[in-house]
């Protein structure tokens, strides 16, 4: 994972700047999609966002669509990454969109192998 130490560098340099979470947002279908946002917060309310400066936009996005699976065929898939900064804990819910829709979370440590997607019961 040393491809991953710019990011964790920069990621430690948003928490040095006020930031508690990072937040990101994807979202597709067919065969486009992406990541729709990407913020620093100092709480998960999603207000009092702060930027996130551009080079380290560039690897939260890369480090995304590999964790987010980049899975937008047919009727498509979205969800959201929350990185809690001062854990380096990495909360993963994603949807995918079939007829139905599966709900999918997942949790683990910044810098260790995700560990795999499990799906959500709803009752």
């Amino acid at each position: 994972m040393s491809d991953d130490l710019p990011l964790l560098v920069g990621l430690k340099a948003l928490l040095g700047r006020g930031a508690r979470y990072v937040v990101i947002q994807y979202d597709g279908s067919g065969d486009s999609g992406g990541i729709e946002s990407i913020g620093g917060y100092k709480e998960l309310t999603l207000r009092d966002r702060i930027d996130v400066p551009t080079d380290l936009r560039t690897e939260i996005e890369r480090w995304a669509d590999e964790i987010s699976g980049n899975n937008f065929d047919n009727e498509g898939s979205y969800g959201e990454i929350r990185i809690d900064l001062k854990t380096l804990e990495v909360q993963h819910e994603h949807s995918d969109r079939v007829m139905e829709t599966e709900d999918y979370a997942r949790k683990f440590v910044f810098g260790d192998p995700p560990k795999k997607l499990r799906r959500i019961k709803k009752s």
